[in-house]
């Protein structure tokens, strides 16, 4: 996606690296964390994270701070073949979030849709995207063998004086 579509939707985007101990520490979390059942079809989504485990409130601080602000709620998806999320809004935040663990290649755009138009976005690892929290947006299936691994999150504010939210 060009930036003059990204400045046309409102959407911010920032690149983090990302670490093969990170990606391992989420995966793991599936084996003692039920999933919970929002707008995925399919797949593993963490419940709101209480930040039981120091590296996950110190990565929601990180996350924070990337973003320059606060969290309200924070979760981990994982998405196998065939898995996807239909289309939907955080409009009760700000802004949500969208980081990129692991996206293997055919894992799912994502696409958001503003005047009956719609935009794909492919996304990579270390792909950090802030949403206006009133902009609809799906993500596709993943048609790959792999796990697609992202975290989402709704923020209170960002700071943007230019920002019409």
């Amino acid at each position: 996606m060009k930036d003059e579509t990204l400045k046309l939707l409102n959407i911010h985007k920032k690149h983090v690296t990302i670490t093969s101990e990170l990606i391992e520490r989420v995966l793991k979390l599936k084996d003692y964390h039920p999933s919970r059942q929002m707008t995925n079809r399919g797949g593993w989504r963490s419940d709101k994270f209480i930040d039981e485990e120091l590296w996950i409130k110190e990565l929601r601080e990180y996350i924070e701070e990337l973003c320059e602000s606060a969290t309200r709620r924070f979760w981990i998806n994982i998405n196998g073949k065939g898995h996807w999320n239909e289309w939907h809004t955080h409009e009760y935040a700000r802004y949500g979030i969208v980081f990129y663990l692991q996206v293997p290649q055919d894992s799912g755009d994502i696409v958001f849709r503003k005047d009956d138009i719609e935009y794909p976005l492919t996304p990579y690892p270390g792909l950090l995207l802030m949403i206006p929290g009133k902009l609809e947006h799906k993500v596709l299936p993943n048609n790959s063998e792999e796990n697609r691994i992202s975290i989402a999150a709704n923020l209170e504010k960002l700071v943007d004086p230019l920002s019409p939210y």
